[in-house]
């Protein structure tokens, strides 16, 4: 089977409850038939294993309308001492909406981007390397990883048209040419609207294009430049404001798209500059919530205030209302810096003076990886939470996984907690029907160089559903 233009289906073969794990390593995922309970994790979630490797991490996960989950992964095979000397393998592994292990797909190793649409068809941003590192491939697949459509992606711009700034630790900006084997494009965000797919690109600057489903562009529209930031302590760089990273992706009901990048007052500088037009709302360090139309026309671009936020992990648009999460550095309950949550929420038509903006504590570190919807008028917060990155002591210690639901004033209305013997993490999330969450989560032996057994650890790769938190 050609690899270049269909998945190689990889064969789920059975183990009766009676073969171990040491005698067969996919033994535990393959005795489950679906989502249970399992100890010694909470019991209101019910989880299922979806590794078979020595060790495993996640890269995302998505959705369907059915409620089953794409997981796109990765696991190295237990190859004794040669286990880390070879490439770990990439899966996508699809789970049903009870927890039934359905497929596993093999993929290539530069898949970036995935999104399920209701047909149950996906479209992937990424296959194999690519010697122009402008082009990004396009692939639109069955559930069976046979191919629909693919395309190679680009973009064809004058140097006038290209919005490339470089800052100085000083603030100033400069409008810059990047050299043709400098630039390269980077799918930041993707997601389903219906059949099509709107994605976050950066090249040239950063712009917000749809697809249809036969991977045509419908529209690709400039949301804010690239500026690259020339500092040489840190010192210099949190003056301006850095660091401050991430992206935020939402479509509304209205098929309205929204979009959320930092906004220091560098990168402000480099907006008015190619716009003409200034932000409403905040004037200081914020988050940049830009309005697209269904046709891609630019309808408003608002900046909410974030002062100390590190990384935006998520942006949810609903019935005109908007809600954004983040991680956050700040003091709280007197204890050092330490990583914590960010909420921000409002109406795109109401004054910015009405805007919720607040740090949220979970526990003793909190660290999101995702922020979505879980419900009307919901929102929720997925991450790894209680856990130490001490320069004394311990090098880390054991954290746990976690789920936080708060309300549209960023109150908190319940809070799921996954702990284990091992550190446990939350590693993406994502709404599931009914206002459920679904969600990947890793336990594994803490990251303790110090710790020669850790390198010698198999870890575990789990999805869960949980109907709340």
């Amino acid at each position: 089977m050609n690899r270049t233009t269909r998945f190689s289906l990889i064969a789920l073969l059975a183990c009766g409850s009676a073969c171990s794990e040491s005698e067969d390593p996919c033994g535990v995922r393959d005795s489950q038939t679906g989502y249970a309970e399992h100890a010694p994790f909470d019991a209101r979630a019910r989880v299922r294993r979806v590794d078979c490797g020595f060790q495993s991490s996640v890269n995302d996960l998505s959705v369907g309308a059915d409620g089953s989950v794409w997981l796109r992964r990765g696991e190295f095979e237990d190859r004794g001492e040669e286990s880390f000397f070879a490439p770990p393998l990439k899966r996508l592994t699809h789970v049903g909406s009870d927890g039934a292990l359905l497929r596993e797909l093999e993929l290539p190793d530069y898949v970036v981007r995935h999104v399920v649409h209701p047909s149950g068809e996906l479209t992937v941003f990424g296959w194999e390397k690519q010697e122009d590192v402008a082009v990004i491939q396009v692939r639109r697949l069955r559930p069976d990883g046979s191919v629909v459509a693919e395309r190679r992606f680009t973009q064809d711009l004058s140097t006038e048209q290209r919005l490339d700034f470089v800052a100085k630790a000083d603030g100033s900006v400069t409008r810059t040419t990047v050299a043709e084997a400098e630039r390269r494009a980077v799918v930041l965000l993707a997601r389903a609207d219906g059949e099509e797919t709107v994605f976050l690109w950066a090249l040239n600057g950063i712009r917000i294009g749809r697809l249809d489903a036969t991977l045509a562009t419908r529209w690709l529209s400039p949301v804010t430049p690239s500026v690259s930031l020339k500092v040489n302590t840190w010192e210099e760089m949190t003056a301006v404001g850095a660091p401050w990273v991430g992206w935020g992706l939402d479509v509304d009901a209205l098929g309205r798209t929204h979009v959320a990048t930092p906004l220091t007052g560098y990168q402000r500088r480099a907006y008015v500059e190619v716009f003409g037009r200034e932000p409403t709302g905040a004037k200081e360090r914020a988050f940049l919530l830009s309005s697209f139309s269904p046709t891609g026309e630019f309808l408003s671009a608002r900046a909410v205030a974030a002062q100390t936020p590190q990384e935006i992990v998520g942006l949810v648009v609903r019935d005109g209302a908007f809600a954004l999460g983040a991680s956050e550095r700040a003091a709280v309950g007197g204890r050092a810096e330490t990583p914590d949550l960010y909420f921000a929420s409002g109406r795109l038509d109401g004054p910015v003076r009405d805007d919720v903006v607040r740090t949220l504590d979970v526990d003793r570190d909190d660290e999101p990886t995702s922020f979505f919807a879980c419900g009307q008028g919901r929102y929720c917060f997925a991450g790894h939470t209680a856990f130490e990155p001490q320069k004394t002591g311990s090098a880390w210690s054991e954290g746990k996984g976690f789920l936080l639901a708060v309300d549209a004033r960023g109150e908190q209305q319940g809070v799921y907690f996954l702990a284990g013997p091992r550190d446990t993490r939350v590693a993406a999330a994502s709404e599931g029907p009914e206002g459920s969450v679904v969600f990947a989560f890793i336990t594994n032996e803490a990251p303790d160089l110090a710790r020669v057994r850790n390198h010698l650890k198999n870890n575990e790769t789990w999805v869960g559903r949980l109907d709340g938190p």
